[in-house]
């Protein structure tokens, strides 16, 4: 074999490595860029529920706000008083008042948004009650025993619970069950 060929068998292997490394770093770069518009993707419907208390002279009222830049779907709603969970708010109430001081649909309006769809910037009026002596006492209860956890999830199946007595960020959870 001349020396020619051997130089040029000798080029060829050394293109083909460079050919093949090449095409493993244009794999490894589209890989990267497709993991960064994830998650870009991700942020730009990051859904960011909030529960807030209201006070004023005609009584209270429990909102649900969607702050973030996408939709949140509501999948589990727990209303606590101490360890004692609730899905239904008459039974939260009695839990709360106890029987002698408990109200109901009369005095109360309610709306336990579980699998709903909370628009960016909506509102959600969740609870509200006049001040009346009994709605005082449950709320004076409520202060020091109560909470209310959500637990919702962006379209991308991101999942986070809210929580009314938690002044920290909303916490990532793996689903909402």
């Amino acid at each position: 074999m001349s020396d020619v060929q051997q130089n040029t068998d000798w080029i060829s292997r050394i293109a083909s490595g460079l050919a093949v490394l090449l095409s493993m770093s244009s794999i490894i770069i589209a890989f990267l860029e497709l993991s960064t518009i994830q998650e870009q993707q991700q942020a730009e419907v990051w859904p960011y529920l909030q529960i807030k208390g209201s006070y004023s002279q005609e009584g209270f009222s429990l909102q649900l706000q969607n702050k973030g830049v996408g939709p949140a779907l509501t999948a589990d709603i727990n209303l606590l008083n101490g360890q004692e969970e609730f899905q239904n708010l008459e039974r939260f109430i009695r839990s709360v008042s106890g029987p002698e001081k408990a109200f109901g649909h009369d005095v109360y309006r309610g709306f336990i948004p579980d699998n709903t769809v909370i628009g960016v910037g909506e509102n959600v009026e969740m609870f509200s009650i006049p001040w009346n002596d009994d709605t005082q006492y449950f709320m004076s209860k409520f202060e020091s025993l109560g909470n209310i956890k959500i637990c919702y999830c962006s379209i991308h199946n991101q999942c986070w619970i809210a929580e009314l007595n938690n002044n920290k960020k909303n916490q990532a959870v793996e689903s909402c069950q």
